[in-house]
C-alpha cells in the first residue's frame, strides 16, 4: 500500500480543535461519514482535492494535515 497523502493524527487533532463532529465535517466536505471515519483511521487515503476541502472546512493550512515527507 502506498503512503497516505494525509496525516491521520494531525487531521484528528485539527478536527478536535475545530469543534465539528465527524458528521458535520463530512457534510462540510461533501463526503460520507464512513469515508471520513476511514480517512481519520488511516485506512483510506485522502486525495489532494479532498485534503484541500478538509483544510478549508477546518480553517487550517493544508500543511497541517498533509503527510510530512522526509527529505531523502
Amino acid at each position: 500500500m502506498s503512503p497516505l497523502d494525509h496525516d491521520p493524527e494531525a487531521l484528528q487533532w485539527a478536527l478536535d480543535k475545530s469543534g465539528l463532529t465527524q458528521v458535520q465535517f463530512a457534510e462540510a466536505i461533501g463526503k460520507s461519514k464512513s469515508l471520513v471515519s476511514e480517512i481519520l483511521k488511516g485506512t483510506r487515503n485522502a486525495t489532494p482535492a479532498v485534503i484541500s476541502k478538509m483544510a478549508d472546512a477546518l480553517n487550517c493550512p493544508r500543511t497541517v494535515i498533509e503527510r510530512k515527507r522526509s527529505a531523502s
